[in-house]
C-alpha cells in the first residue's frame, strides 16, 4: 500500500515493530509540564541575569562596588548550575511527565517542589 491510500510506509513483511503512539496528556498531566517548563525558563533567565553579573564583576570601575572578590566566583557558579544542570534537570521532569507512566500523583507534584525550592536556594 501507498502513504496516499493511508497504508503504512513501510513493509509489515519485513518485521519492522511499529512503537504505538501514546494519546495526548490528560489534563491532569498539563499543569505538572507548564511547571517543569517554567522552571526550565527561569532557571535560563537567572543564568543569562547571572552571566551579566559576571561581566559586571570584571568591569574596572564596577568591580569596586561590588562586595568582595570572591563575587565573581560566585556569580559564575552560579550562572553554570542554572544554565547547565538546572535546565536539564528541568527539561528532564517534562520528558519524565510525557513518557512515564503515572504511579502517584503527589510524588510526581513533589519531584516539582522539591526541584524548585532547591534552584531558589542556589
Amino acid at each position: 500500500m501507498e502513504w496516499s491510500q493511508g497504508g503504512p510506509p513501510w513493509d509489515p513483511s519485513l518485521g519492522w515493530t511499529v512503537m504505538e503512539i501514546r494519546p495526548p496528556l490528560s489534563k491532569e498531566g498539563k499543569p505538572l509540564i507548564l511547571g517543569w517548563l517554567l522552571l526550565a525558563v527561569l532557571s535560563l533567565v537567572f543564568a543569562g541575569i547571572f552571566a551579566f553579573l559576571v561581566a559586571m564583576a570584571r568591569t574596572p570601575w564596577i568591580k569596586e562596588l561590588l562586595p568582595g572578590k570572591e563575587y565573581f566566583y560566585t556569580a559564575l557558579v552560579t550562572h553554570v548550575d542554572l544554565s547547565v544542570v538546572i535546565w536539564f534537570l528541568a527539561f528532564m521532569g517534562v520528558l519524565w511527565v510525557l513518557t512515564l507512566t503515572r504511579y502517584n500523583r503527589s510524588l510526581e507534584w513533589a519531584g516539582l517542589i522539591l526541584s524548585s525550592a532547591s534552584t531558589a536556594s542556589i
